[in-house]
């Protein structure tokens, strides 16, 4: 099997800017420009010349998860229960047994999804079948003769072919599904397969593999991990077969058959002490690590910094200390919690931290804001919500203080159509258009000093 050239080096440009405290509020001294960009149509400004802010900011889904996955075909945002919850353009949708019958058998439970870009996949370890949702519906797609779906690692995709582990009493497999159509039977199981362009991975405890499927060899990368350590998470530089993967206190660098390099604090500017725990890469091709402590017995870690290593820089940035960042929910920082490190579709980068079935959500923005930040269940802080929107004309607003509220609402020609105070004695927070003509309304929310402005849709 041929392989690709490495590109580990690598020629990513990297941006950096100064500091700048996070902001969702909008402040208007002169109200005239308030009026001139309200007539235009803008109903989010983002920071001067393009500038994102640089902080992890806590998001409040009002969702408690396990799991967090970003579709980046569609932008979507999948949570699970022990059933997937969706969201999408402001609405969570709910897939449990009662909504999707499919669901309704003992010890039914879903694996973290996975994406092509006409569907989204999803596994119950055990059965004979797997799940597809193709934006409206669950379906079942059937496994061939008495194949069911495997423990020995994740559902994968990559070109938006379907990989997976299966076993039955004849043997294991690695399978491969391109829109929904069996294409190829590997015989062999490999845990945490990963699939790159012209080379393939597999880890599990702690060893690393080069997997060739098509002819089952699988010779050894990494070995040298202690029995007592684990590699916890492997990951493919998009776009090439180079493996970063982690160690106990540095992250490997694998290409084909061998190691080629590594990421320490011998060659690297201001590492974070501790083990390696997750990876993901951010769309400019730079790394972020989720650092536990050192303990690494049967994965379990308590979380202590997040940070972004430049590969262009060799340097890592944003280095934040997460029993600091924690401060405010004790146990979730000194915890053996669940943490998950993701990228949305616009390169923002997500924590999620769950503790005792509560989950806790951060954001860092590189990028845009996604759209569906500020809706109901989605709040910065400091920022307020209205829905539903659309609505029948019954808007509630949804907050973070109790402070008196005004909600001035004027029509697309900037005519005042109505206007309303909310505050701690309001019996619901809510206020009434429904005496509106039907259509697009921008209401003018002030609460203290700070401003926002909503677009709201009657029906």
């Amino acid at each position: 099997m041929s392989v690709t050239q490495p590109m580990y080096s690598g020629n990513y440009s990297f941006y950096t800017s100064n500091t700048l405290p996070f902001c969702c509020t909008v402040l208007f001294s002169d109200m005239r420009l308030f009026y001139a960009l309200l007539f235009a149509g803008i109903t989010q400004l983002f920071l001067p010349n393009g500038l994102k802010a640089q902080t992890w900011q806590e998001v409040y889904f009002g969702q408690s998860s396990s799991i967090l996955s970003f579709n980046q075909f569609d932008s979507t945002l999948w949570l699970r229960k022990t059933y997937p919850i969706h969201f999408e353009d402001g609405v969570f949708t709910y897939y449990n047994n009662t909504t999707v019958p499919l669901f309704n058998f003992v010890g039914f439970t879903i694996a973290k999804p996975v994406f092509t870009s006409t569907a989204m996949y999803a596994c119950t370890s055990g059965t004979q079948f797997f799940y597809k949702f193709d934006g409206n519906t669950f379906q079942s797609i059937d496994l061939p003769g008495d194949q069911q779906m495997s423990d020995f690692g994740r559902m994968i995709v990559h070109n938006d072919t379907l990989y997976f582990n299966t076993l039955d009493p004849g043997g294991t497999y690695v399978l491969s599904y391109y829109q929904d159509q069996l294409v190829q039977t590997f015989t062999g199981y490999r845990p945490n397969l990963i699939v790159g362009e012209n080379a393939s991975y597999s880890f599990s405890s702690g060893s690393v593999k080069f997997v060739n499927l098509p002819t089952g060899a699988s010779p050894g990368i990494d070995n040298t991990m202690p029995t007592n350590h684990k590699i916890l998470d492997a990951k493919l530089l998009p776009g090439t077969d180079t493996l970063f993967y982690t160690k106990i206190d540095h992250i490997g660098v694998a290409y084909g058959t061998s190691e080629i390099d590594s990421i320490s604090a011998s060659n690297s500017i201001q590492m974070p002490i501790g083990h390696p725990r997750k990876l993901s890469f951010d769309l400019d091709g730079n790394l972020w690590v989720l650092f536990g402590n050192t303990d690494c017995v049967n994965s379990q870690h308590k979380p202590t910094y997040i940070s972004k290593y430049n590969r262009s820089t060799q340097t890592w940035e944003h280095t934040t200390n997460l029993v600091d960042l924690l401060a405010n929910y004790p146990g979730y920082s000194s915890s053996l919690s669940n943490v998950e490190l993701e990228v949305d579709s616009y390169n923002n980068v997500w924590l999620l931290f769950n503790y005792n079935s509560v989950s806790k959500y951060y954001m860092f923005q590189q990028g845009d804001l996604p759209a569906w930040v500020g809706t109901s269940d989605l709040l910065l802080p400091n920022e307020v919500a209205i829905s539903p929107n659309p609505s029948n004309g019954i808007f509630q607003v949804s907050g973070h203080s109790s402070e008196p509220m005004q909600i001035t609402v004027l029509d697309q020609q900037g005519k005042q159509v109505a206007q309303f105070e909310l505050n701690a004695l309001s019996a619901d927070h809510s206020f009434d258009l429904s005496d509106q003509a039907p259509g697009v309304y921008f209401a003018h929310v002030t609460q203290g000093e700070l401003q926002w402005v909503k677009k709201l849709v009657v029906n």
